[in-house]
Order: structure tokens, then sequence, then C-alpha cells
């Protein structure tokens, strides 16, 4: 996998999970036979499909008040990357919410033949 395009996805992944979740924040990495799945797992308020839905148009910013008040200078665009580049990696953007709470956002990505 291109490395940037990974550490760029991962990083919007993991500062989106400081900024909007509560931690302790974890990153799970699963193999399976053809792909890998990359999680940001945090234990904050979580994220309906309807808020994960909006959230990954660009420009979107679900609570601004709540990034002003974290001293972040966020715009919108995290997840809106994540999943424009999961798909040009024959990927695609998760979400799951997890039963103990909180949410867990990834992408899950194909392995690329050498």
């Amino acid at each position: 996998m291109p490395d940037l395009a990974v550490l760029r996805m991962l990083s919007n992944l993991i500062d989106n999970a400081f900024a909007h979740g509560q931690g302790p924040v974890r990153l799970h990495v699963a193999i399976y036979p053809g792909h890998c799945a990359l999680m940001v797992h945090d234990h904050g308020p979580g994220l309906s499909a309807e808020a994960f839905a909006a959230a990954r148009q660009p420009f979107v910013q679900l609570s601004p008040s709540g990034q002003r008040e974290r001293g972040r200078g966020h715009c919108g665009l995290g997840l809106a990357i994540v999943d424009q580049l999961a798909q040009q990696l024959g990927g695609a953007l998760l979400h799951q919410q997890p039963e103990q709470g909180g949410s867990a956002i990834g992408v899950r990505l194909p392995f690329m033949r050498l």
C-alpha cells in the first residue's frame, strides 16, 4: 500500500478520535484474505449512522463549537479525505458502533500486488 496514503488516513482518523471522542484511543489492525482493516476506536459519545454519513461530506462539521473549545482548527475534511483515499485504493471507509460505546471508524484496504 502507498505509505503516504495510509499515513494520511490514519492521521486523520486518529486526530478525529482525539478531537471528537474520548480516550483511550486504540488502533486495531485485522488481516483477512485479500484485505486488511485498520480501525480507530475511541470511548466518546459515539456517532450515529446519520451523523457518520453527514461527516463523510466535505466541510461538514458536526460540532464546531466543541472543536473551538478544544483549540482544534478542523474544517470538516478529515473523513471526506479518508473516504476518497480508501476508494482510490480500492477500499472503503468503515463505521462501527461497539456495544461498549464509543466509535470505531476505519478503512478496509485490499492488498496490492507487487
